[in-house]
C-alpha cells in the first residue's frame, strides 16, 4: 500500500471517530433534555404545593438530572485559601461580590428580585444570556455543574461580568451525590475545587439538585443541610419557578416562561427565580429579555445577584427534619 492511501486511511479514520463522537454527544444531550423534562413532569403534579416560610410564599418544584457533558476526570485537590489574596473573610471573593456590592446604596425597603440559571455553564445557553444580562445591566446568580476544560472561558466570564457564582453538584447524577453524606461532600468539594482553579472564587452558596425539598435522596437531607452549614456554605432554593424545563410536550411557549416568572412576582417581599441554562435553552434565552424589561419597569424592585445579605428561601429547613 503506498504512502499517499496510508495516509488518505488514516484521515478518513480520524473523521469517521470524529463524526462519531459528535453523534454520541448529541445523542446524550437530546437523552438528558427528555430524563430532566421526566423528573420534572414526574414530581411537578405532587410537588407543586405552597409553604410559608418568613411570610414568603414558597413553591416547591424539581430541578434537572445528569448533565452529559461533565467531566469526571482528574483528581481532587485541597483548595489553599492562603495563596488567593482575593478571598474576604465572608469566604466569597471580591470579584464574586462585585455584583452584589454595586447595589449596596439600593433602597433596603424594595423588595429583592434574583434571578438564578442552574446546570450550566453551556455554550449554547449560557453565552446568550450574559449577553442580555449585560444589555440591561442586570447581575443574575448561576448555579454551576462541573464541566470539561473548554468551559472554562464561561465560568470565568460568569464572575468577572459581576455575577455571583454558585454550586449545584458535580456531577448532578442524583443516584451518585445523594448516596450518602460522604458522597455528597466528595461532590461538592470537588465543584468548589473547579471553581477556585478556574475564578480564584471560593464559592459559598450551593442549590441541591431538586431543590431541598427532593424526594429522590437516599439520605436524610437534614444530615446534607447540617454538612453544608459545617463547611460554612449556605443553600437556596426558589419561590419562583419559570417552568422552564416543563415542555415535555413541546408546548411551551415563551410568553408561557415570562408570565411564570413576572405574574404575581409583586406580591411577594423576596423573590428566587429559578430558570436553567443547560444544553439548548432556546425559549428561555428568547424570554430573558422581556423577563428583564418587565421587572425593571417595576420601580419598587431591585434585581440582585445573590449574596450574603440575601434572605434564605429554603424548602426544608434542620428544624423540619
Amino acid at each position: 500500500m503506498s504512502k499517499t492511501s496510508l495516509i488518505r486511511r488514516s484521515i478518513a479514520l480520524l473523521l469517521v471517530t470524529v463524526i462519531i463522537a459528535v453523534a454520541v454527544e448529541v445523542l446524550n444531550s437530546m437523552d438528558s433534555e427528555k430524563r430532566e423534562a421526566e423528573i420534572h413532569n414526574q414530581y411537578t403534579s405532587n410537588k407543586l404545593q405552597t409553604l410559608v416560610n418568613d411570610n414568603t410564599t414558597e413553591v416547591k418544584d424539581t430541578d434537572e438530572v445528569d448533565m452529559p457533558d461533565s467531566d469526571l476526570s482528574g483528581e481532587e485537590e485541597t483548595i489553599n485559601v492562603e495563596e488567593e489574596s482575593t478571598i474576604s473573610p465572608d469566604g466569597l471573593s471580591v470579584r464574586t461580590n462585585e455584583g452584589a456590592r454595586i447595589y449596596k446604596d439600593v433602597d433596603p425597603d424594595k423588595p429583592m428580585i434574583a434571578l438564578s440559571f442552574d446546570d450550566g455553564p453551556n455554550k449554547k445557553s449560557t453565552e446568550k444570556i450574559l449577553a442580555a444580562l449585560e444589555k440591561y445591566n442586570a447581575r443574575a446568580t448561576f448555579f454551576v455543574v462541573g464541566k470539561s476544560e473548554k468551559y472554562t472561558p464561561l465560568y470565568r466570564r460568569i464572575v468577572e461580568e459581576g455575577h455571583s457564582i454558585g454550586m449545584h453538584s458535580y456531577s448532578h447524577r442524583y443516584s451518585e451525590i445523594y448516596q450518602d453524606v460522604e458522597s455528597f461532600g466528595q461532590d461538592m468539594k470537588r465543584l468548589q475545587q473547579l471553581i477556585y482553579d478556574k475564578t480564584g472564587v471560593i464559592s459559598n452558596i450551593y442549590r441541591f439538585p431538586g431543590g431541598s425539598s427532593n424526594t429522590v435522596s437516599k439520605v436524610d437531607m437534614g444530615e446534607l443541610i447540617a454538612y453544608l452549614g459545617g463547611q460554612g456554605i449556605t443553600y437556596y432554593d426558589w419561590n419562583v419557578s419559570s417552568h422552564d424545563a416543563d415542555n415535555n410536550n413541546g408546548e411551551l411557549i415563551v410568553d408561557d416562561i415570562v408570565e411564570s416568572v413576572t405574574g404575581n412576582i409583586q406580591t411577594r417581599d423576596n423573590s428566587i427565580v429559578l430558570m436553567h441554562d443547560a444544553n439548548d435553552k432556546r425559549l428561555t434565552v428568547e424570554a430573558l429579555p422581556i423577563i428583564i424589561e418587565k421587572l425593571q419597569a417595576m420601580d419598587h424592585v431591585e434585581i440582585l445577584p445573590i449574596s450574603e445579605d440575601t434572605a434564605k428561601i429554603q424548602h426544608t429547613t434542620l428544624e423540619e427534619n
